[in-house]
């Protein structure tokens, strides 16, 4: 394994819980075996646990595998675990750089996409006011399997799949009071949740929240509408 270049990528999937099963079990016996890969671990999980703690509100994206997988480093050998901590430093030195102006470009897509979505002319594509029905819907057509739950004087009005932080995303349209709220629920989201969940963006209110398997980000008028919706669904696993 002495010429192994790294396999980056798929450490970062790994850290973040993207692998399927034997993906996993494939890379954990790979691990084992190589000094490289597994310093390769260490130096990514203290990375993300030194950006996490650093911004508190930002969590970073899953192009930073990328990014650091594009640098051309030497072939590999026990001894290069520094040049490893540097490269991830200089990376995170530029994630630092960039993470307000990435947070504040997630919430407008975020917020443009709501618009969309709420607009008269858009037709969903699990058009179904069935929790169940609109769950098996979307679980049919996304890498992950959603849960769907009735929210307390709201009327669901069907979801979609979607794209959403460089990844798949599972949308829930529900309608209260004349407004229509957004639900976004994916394993992944930027802007990450913080301890001020809410925020006004572009005359409305977007709201993120931490699950045990997923962020869901809501937008609707008011922080008080949008705290209604955090548990309108959630991640049940993979297919």
């Amino acid at each position: 394994m002495a010429s192994c270049p790294g396999r980056v990528e798929e450490l970062s999937a790994f850290l973040d819980g993207e692998l399927c099963a034997d993906e996993e079990l494939e890379l954990r016996r790979h691990l084992d075996a190589c000094d490289v890969c597994a310093a390769w671990r260490v130096q990514l999980e203290a990375l993300s646990k030194s950006v996490v703690g650093s911004l508190r509100r930002e969590r970073a994206p899953r192009t930073l595998a990328n990014r650091v997988g594009r640098l051309r480093l030497p072939a590999w050998r026990r001894g290069d675990i520094a040049a490893a901590a540097a490269a991830a430093a200089l990376v995170g030195a530029v994630l630092l750089v960039d993470r307000n102006d990435a947070g504040d470009a997630a919430a407008s897509r975020l917020v443009d996409d709501h618009r969309r979505l709420v607009s008269a002319e858009t037709a969903l594509a699990v058009p179904s006011s069935d929790p169940g029905a609109v769950a098996r819907g979307l679980s049919a057509r996304l890498p992950f399997q959603v849960a769907v739950a009735e929210v307390e004087g709201a009327q669901l009005r069907g979801g979609q799949d979607c794209s959403l932080a460089e990844g798949r995303a599972a949308y829930l349209q529900y309608e209260r009071e004349g407004e229509r709220v957004s639900v976004f629920v994916a394993p992944s989201l930027t802007p990450a949740p913080s301890a001020e969940p809410c925020r006004t963006v572009a005359g409305v209110t977007l709201c993120t929240f931490a699950g045990p398997r997923e962020t869901v980000a809501v937008v609707a008028s008011r922080p008080e509408t949008a705290q209604a919706f955090r548990s309108a669904a959630w991640i049940v696993g993979s297919p």
